[in-house]
């Protein structure tokens, strides 16, 4: 076995060490985790071989301290590469409590034991089927391909917008993606003009340019939605519309996100809903974040409420725990059979700025 690279840093897995693990990249998240040998199939087990798993439906990772243990996705033998390890000694992977790794998998198990039964049970809830996100592409996609040559402009486009495969190319419909992040912007291939810029600023175009004013899950990570409401009306030509999805403040989750400390809920969120990391998780403030408080601001603007759709639906957030699944479900049929809006889990609304059109 070598020693340490030099600085600390991990050390070349020499053979006899790579009989016990090998590494394997997730399709799906693209992250390395370290696998037990006696955990891959047989053709698998070849010592100092990277394994390059093709894309799984679901990325199932668990953090193991110095050295991760992960359940196996599908996968196959890659080229070969010298593996890294972080513990050179050669000693089985620890956590960081000191107790031993193997410890990782069993929870695995457990936990996709409860989404797989969580899932199966989502399948027959009434609440479920109202899915927002797929309310919202709809909406967005039937405005926008309304009439031709539209201007579109997704605030929080980052790194794909998801309604652009509902454009219709002969409309020519151009899609303008405002994103804080210009990591995420770079690798967006949907819009046709991309900004980099913080939209509590204001909105980096020019007054009355745009025909439609869009948003998913950005509302609630504005300290004020406000400015942005009264920015979008600047920006808007006259009959133009804004569409927005968004969480509502009183939802269990929304409520549990803002009690706890936002590094554990960071760090619970990553190790508890697979895939995650970059996508949930950015400090939220829910801000007028109910379907009426919303559609007040939106009046209170200047804007014509169009409409709204709530979906009761967030017992997602607890597939990993059955019991706790179990609990929000019945919450969900009981604040939908008495239709109590405020209690809703997401929201979208539509609202249009007055004039012709």
């Amino acid at each position: 076995m070598r020693g340490p690279a030099p600085g600390g840093g991990a050390a070349l897995v020499s053979h006899e060490l790579a009989v016990q693990l090998v590494v394997q990249r997730c399709g799906g998240c693209h992250q390395k985790q370290y696998v037990p040998l006696h955990r891959l199939p047989p053709l698998d087990r070849q010592a100092g071989r990277e394994v390059s798993p093709r894309p799984a439906r679901r990325c199932v990772s668990f953090g193991g301290g110095r050295a991760a243990t992960a359940l196996l996705l599908e996968g196959s033998i890659g080229e070969d590469r010298p593996l890294l390890a972080r513990n050179p000694s050669g000693e089985p992977p620890q956590s960081r409590d000191g107790a031993p790794s193997s410890i990782a998998p069993v929870l695995g198990r457990f936990l996709e034991a409860n989404r797989e039964a969580s899932r199966y049970l989502e399948a027959r809830l009434p609440q479920a089927r109202v899915n927002t996100q797929t309310i919202y592409r709809e909406t967005v996609a039937e405005y926008m391909n309304a009439r031709p040559g539209q201007v579109v402009v997704d605030v929080g486009g980052g790194k794909s917008c998801s309604f652009a495969d509902r454009r219709r190319p002969e409309l020519g419909t151009k899609i303008i993606a405002v994103d804080v992040s210009a990591e995420e912007l770079a690798v967006n291939e949907d819009a046709d003009e991309k900004h980099v810029a913080d939209v509590t600023g204001g909105l980096p175009l020019g007054d009355e340019e745009a025909d439609l004013v869009v948003s998913h899950s950005v509302l609630e990570h504005l300290t004020s939605v406000r400015p942005f409401v009264a920015d979008t009306r600047r920006v808007l030509k006259p009959g133009g519309y804004t569409i927005h999805r968004f969480p509502s403040k009183l939802a269990p989750f929304s409520v549990a996100n803002r009690l706890l400390p936002r590094e554990l809920s960071r760090r619970l969120l990553k190790a508890l809903i697979p895939g995650s990391s970059g996508r949930l998780g950015f400090p939220a403030y829910y801000d007028r974040c109910t379907d009426h408080g919303m559609r007040r601001l939106l009046e209170e603007e200047g804007f014509e409420v169009v409409g709204s759709r709530v979906s009761y639906y967030q017992s997602d957030y607890f597939e990993f725990a059955l019991p706790v699944y179990l609990v929000s479900a019945l919450y969900e049929l009981v604040v939908s059979a008495l239709r109590l809006r405020p209690l809703a889990a997401t929201v979208v609304v539509v609202a249009r700025k007055p004039g012709a059109g």
